[in-house]
């Protein structure tokens, strides 16, 4: 475990701001706590509310928090603030979809687009691949939840959605029946209140 010191706190907020000055785009910020959630342990980290606020000014669509559960007590009142503050433009929570109903609950009203992944519909994928067996239960009542709290998709007049659900889903090598099963899972149970990503990206080279 590493714990930051308040200096570089204040270091690393410092460094948000330089790349909200400098025409850094909407997921900067959190490119680089997410830094923090993959590789430390961050204890008493404070986020200034101001730096969505730059953000915003500097014509950012939106911001977009990624996998940012681990950091919620922190993440939470800092949203609070800032839209307090002025912030309007769609917060977007990106995560894996491994997510407790519980903790969805505390972000409702303060996310505007939920942007999860939809892995596996199998459980012995879901455990193989990533030793979580219950992962296909659990994201079916996350999902569940994300819609309930956006309900039907809304758009601006640019096209740029405000609210909503997107749902990610990558496709892998040799598991295309259950990529069917998951996509016949997401019409059958939510039709079109929601959109989805369908990722084919995930290609194994020789090495």
């Amino acid at each position: 475990q590493m714990l930051y010191s308040t200096e570089f706190v204040e270091h690393a907020s410092d460094l948000f701001r330089q790349y909200a000055k400098n025409g850094g785009d909407r997921t900067v910020l959190l490119a680089y706590f997410n830094y923090f959630a993959q590789h430390y342990f961050v204890d008493d980290m404070v986020i200034d509310p101001e730096i969505f606020l730059e953000l915003q000014e500097k014509g950012a669509n939106n911001i977009n928090l990624v996998t940012a559960t681990q950091f919620l007590p922190t993440v939470i009142p800092a949203l609070q603030h800032a839209k307090k503050m002025g912030l309007t433009i769609p917060i977007v929570y990106n995560t894996g979809g491994y997510e407790k109903v519980e903790t969805l609950r505390l972000l409702e009203e303060l996310v505007d687009i939920w942007l999860p992944d939809c892995k596996y519909r199998s459980a012995e994928l879901a455990a193989r691949y990533s030793r979580a067996a219950d992962y296909p239960e659990t994201v079916k009542t996350a999902l569940a939840e994300m819609v309930r709290q956006t309900g039907a998709p809304l758009f601006d007049r640019r096209g740029m959605m405000k609210k909503g659900v997107i749902v990610r889903h990558l496709v892998l090598p040799g598991c295309v029946s259950d990529s069917k099963d998951v996509l016949e899972y997401l019409w059958d149970t939510f039709g079109n209140q929601i959109y989805v990503s369908i990722m084919s990206q995930y290609t194994p080279l020789p090495h």
